[in-house]
């Protein structure tokens, strides 16, 4: 409501300020406020990347979740037929053994060469050669007085022994690292006929060492 009396210039230059500086006010506020929503509008997309990045990488875990248990099973189904093969080619040797026993030597000495490797066997057989080449009644008391001739009976029979333990420990020893080795080559078998099932735009998966 306009006052009764005129007003005079100088209030109405004041009145005039003010209302400049409401209007200069006023568009700060609306500045900043317009600076808030442009800030949350970049905070919501930001948010909504993550969750598209959580959903894809969910639906890729599952796409992985499929493709192991397809390779487990793939895997056990390998495992059958490695294992039927190898109880086919026992079958087999132990006929060619009970069938053919002219050659039983020969095929035991290829399978020892395989088993623990031939300078193992070579000791064996120099060992055999040696307990075989002292007559078979020889009668060493267990129990040799210290008074004896150097000992001599009772170092050879020690010795003897303790070369024949030797030799039987490193024949163990070599079946074990052949087994160990046979596990190895059949572990990477599977795998490269497990590589088979995968396409080649979806990447490979390697599969823990056995």
């Amino acid at each position: 409501m306009l006052p009764d009396t005129p007003l005079t210039m100088h209030e109405l230059e004041n009145k005039v300020d003010d209302f400049v500086e409401k209007v200069v006010n006023l568009e700060n506020v609306v500045s900043t406020q317009a600076a808030h929503v442009k800030r949350l509008k970049s905070e919501i997309n930001e948010l909504q990347g993550h969750i598209q990045s959580i959903e894809e990488e969910n639906e890729g875990s599952n796409n992985i979740s499929l493709k192991v248990r397809e390779l487990d099973s793939a895997l056990h189904k390998q495992q059958g037929k490695n294992e039927d093969v190898l109880k086919e080619e026992q079958g087999t040797y132990g006929d060619v053994l009970m069938n053919n026993p002219a050659n039983n030597g020969d095929a035991l000495n290829r399978f020892m060469k395989t088993c623990i490797g031939e300078s193992s066997m070579i000791q064996c057989k120099k060992q055999d050669h040696r307990m075989s080449s002292y007559p078979e009644d020889l009668n060493v008391p267990k129990n040799i007085p210290d008074h004896s001739p150097k000992g001599q009976g009772r170092d050879f029979m020690d010795s003897t022994l303790e070369m024949s333990d030797e030799c039987e420990n490193k024949t163990y020893r070599k079946m074990i690292d052949v087994d160990k080795k046979y596990q190895v080559l059949r572990n990477m078998d599977l795998q490269e006929e497990l590589k088979k099932h995968i396409l080649p735009d979806e990447g490979t998966f390697s599969l823990p060492n056995l």
